[in-house]
């Protein structure tokens, strides 16, 4: 295990592993944290010990880790718990990038801490730290009110979001790399109250996740 450090944080990003996932709503979390270890000039590579592929990179004066996990979806905690246990994170440090079905597609929420709403992959993180105040980073891959939701999730894009989806995950990188450097508050009020035309399924689940810590 690592010393501490506060200048020592890490990004996840969620999503299951394989050629038949690379492109479906699920992952773009996944997408997310590729594109912007790809402009911190940095690699993954395969780390069996933390259950997932691996990156380094410098932001600033932060070092900054990078993790995919590729235990599936619903078992993504332990992977971020050996990842955190082992660099000494605390879970404050940590940034969760994930899909939701409840945001607009493309739209973008960013929170300190908060509840899963719904989300498995969030779930099983919350339960391995055992707390809710990680940072997350949300990308909206609509729609909640869809039939079939498992079937929703690991769709591909149609035409039209795959002409914006270049642009929502670059903005999403940024995002990621502003939580590097910035206060988040500074980046809620920015990214948040930008983008603050949500569906009313937004708001309830704002509501729900207000924490009870």
């Amino acid at each position: 295990m690592e010393e501490n450090n506060a200048k020592n944080m890490l990004i996840v990003g969620l999503g299951n592993p394989g050629r038949q996932y690379a492109k479906t709503r699920h992952n773009i979390g996944y997408m997310v944290v590729e594109d912007f270890a790809a402009k911190i000039g940095a690699t993954f590579k395969e780390e069996k010990r933390f259950l997932g592929k691996m990156a380094k990179g410098v932001v600033g004066d932060v070092t900054v880790r990078m993790l995919l996990p590729e235990t599936y979806m619903n078992r993504s905690g332990m992977a971020v718990r050996k990842t955190a246990d082992f660099f000494g994170i605390n879970a404050a440090d940590i940034l969760v990038v994930a899909d939701d079905v409840d945001i607009d597609f493309g739209m973008a929420r960013i929170r300190p801490k908060g509840g899963a709403g719904g989300h498995n992959g969030l779930k099983d993180i919350t339960l391995h730290l055992g707390t809710t105040k990680y940072c997350r980073l949300r990308i909206g891959i609509g729609d909640r009110e869809h039939g079939d939701l498992s079937g929703h999730v690991l769709s591909g894009f149609n035409k039209e979001e795959k002409e914006r989806l270049d642009d929502i995950v670059v903005d999403g990188a940024d995002i990621v790399r502003r939580w590097c450097r910035e206060d988040i508050i500074t980046i809620m009020n920015d990214v948040n109250v930008k983008q603050k035309s949500s569906t009313e399924n937004e708001e309830n689940k704002e509501q729900e996740e207000t924490p009870k810590e």
